[in-house]
């Protein structure tokens, strides 16, 4: 398959309801928000743009700087939960049978311009770019516990038999953009829908990428769990 192919599976989906609530002691230049919304997984575990069956909830909250009418800067800090199923979400490769969920804690830097500028609009659409922070640690669930994955290396991360395949990392980073719809309810209170799409620069998040190791290297290594 082609690579484009490869790193369009590393998208994560996150569609917020984003609640704006304007500070009214800073000259309205500083807005404080609260986020509510939901967020989806795209990759070898759920190849469709958005899956009903794997959205999670996601909360948080957020602090915006508008140095003009037009232009806003926000830093943001997201928790969410994503989650992929062969068997949920009926992949191609369902027959595997794999599964995994994590912890999304999110720490982004975003720039927002606003496509119309105007005291008297009510809606105000936007377009927005930005870069992030995530941490994940992905586990298989299992009958009076959770089995998680990294540790495992069950690709043969960390292995001498693939050096090119090191072991996974719990931090990692992406870019985001997207756009959405600036609701002015009053003077101090905006609502926002958004919907952001971030391209990660891991292929891990699911704990599956390329192909399965040699047994019996994991086996030695990692033991049976791993296997």
């Amino acid at each position: 398959m082609p690579n484009f192919y490869y790193e369009f599976r590393r998208f994560i989906f996150s569609s917020c309801l984003c609640c704006c609530i304007f500070s009214s002691t800073l000259a309205q230049t500083i807005q404080l928000g609260l986020l509510g919304g939901g967020a989806n997984y795209q990759g070898e575990l759920q190849d469709k743009y958005i899956n009903l069956n794997g959205i999670s909830a996601a909360i948080g909250v957020s602090a915006f700087y508008s140095p003009t009418p037009r232009l806003n800067f926000s830093a943001e800090l997201l928790r969410g939960t994503l989650t992929g199923s062969d068997a949920v979400t009926g992949t191609r490769n369902a027959a595997r049978n794999l599964q995994f969920v994590t912890r999304l804690y999110e720490l982004s830097l975003q720039g927002r311009f606003n496509l119309i500028v105007s005291e008297e609009s009510i809606v105000i659409p936007y377009v927005a770019v930005g870069v992030s922070g995530f941490h994940v640690d992905p586990y298989t669930p299992e009958e009076g516990g959770r089995v998680y994955l990294f540790p495992l290396g069950t690709e043969g991360q960390g292995l001498p038999e693939y050096p090119d395949r090191k072991m996974n990392r719990n931090l990692n980073a992406a870019v985001r953009g997207g756009g959405g719809l600036e609701l002015r309810l009053t003077e101090k209170l905006n609502l926002d829908f958004e919907l952001m799409l971030r391209k990660t620069f891991t292929d891990y998040i699911d704990d599956v990428s390329t192909t399965y190791p040699d047994g019996s290297a994991l086996l030695a290594a990692r033991g049976p769990v791993a296997v």
